[in-house]
C-alpha cells in the first residue's frame, strides 16, 4: 500500500467509527429517555390505583379529636395550596396478629411546590401531637381540580357544602379529579366513593 492509500483508509475508518459512535450515543439517549418515561407511567398508574382504592374504601366515619367531617374536599389544589385539599376516612384490612389495630385510617392528600403528597394516620383518633406518615406520590404537578357529586346528581366544588342539609350523606357519590402535569397536559379521572349504594 502506498502512503496515500493508507491515509485514505485511515480517514474512511475514522468516518465510519465516528458515525457508529454517534448512532450508538443517540440510541443510548433514546433508550434512557424511554426508560424514564416507562418508569413515570408505571408510577402514574400506581398513584391512580392508590387513589382509586382510597376512594373505594372510604367510609362515613369522622374522627372525634379533632372534630371534623367524615369527608373534607376542596375544589382546587396548586403549588401554593395550604393544608389538605382532600381528607377522609377509609377502612383497612386488619389481621390483629400484631396486637390491637384500628380498622380505619385517616387519609389526606395535599399539593406543595408541584409535589403531590399522601398522608396516612394509622388510627382514626391519633393522640395529640402524633404525626401521620407522609409519602411523595408525584412530581411536576401544576394543579389539581376537584369536583364532588351530590345525591341529586349535582356537582359541587367543595365537600361538604356550607349549607348542606343535615339528612345528606356524609360522602359524595363520586369525585372527579383533573390533574395537570408539567409538559404532559391534563388528565381527568372519575372515582366512585365508598361501597356501592
Amino acid at each position: 500500500m502506498t502512503l496515500l492509500e493508507l491515509v485514505v483508509a485511515v480517514a474512511i475508518f475514522s468516518l465510519v467509527t465516528a458515525a457508529a459512535y454517534a448512532a450508538l450515543s443517540q440510541g443510548l439517549i433514546v433508550q434512557d429517555s424511554l426508560q424514564k418515561q416507562r418508569r413515570f407511567w408505571q408510577r402514574f398508574e400506581t398513584v391512580f390505583s392508590l387513589i382509586h382504592t382510597d376512594f373505594e374504601q372510604a367510609v362515613e366515619l369522622a374522627p372525634r379529636n379533632p372534630v371534623s367531617n367524615a369527608f373534607d374536599g376542596q375544589g382546587y389544589g396548586a403549588s401554593s395550596a395550604y393544608g389538605h385539599m382532600l381528607q377522609f376516612t377509609r377502612g383497612v384490612n386488619t389481621s390483629y396478629q400484631g396486637g390491637a389495630a384500628s380498622p380505619f385510617q385517616r387519609v389526606a392528600y395535599h399539593l406543595d411546590n408541584g409535589r403531590l403528597y399522601r398522608r396516612v394516620q394509622a388510627r382514626l383518633d391519633q393522640p395529640y401531637g402524633v404525626e401521620g406518615t407522609e409519602s411523595l406520590l408525584l412530581d411536576d404537578v401544576k394543579a389539581i381540580r376537584m369536583r364532588y357529586l351530590g345525591s341529586a346528581d349535582t356537582w359541587f366544588m367543595r365537600w361538604p357544602q356550607p349549607l348542606q342539609p343535615e339528612d345528606w350523606p356524609g360522602l359524595p357519590r363520586a369525585v372527579e379529579m383533573t390533574m395537570e402535569l408539567e409538559g404532559l397536559g391534563a388528565f381527568r379521572w372519575l372515582f366512585h366513593v365508598g361501597s356501592t349504594r
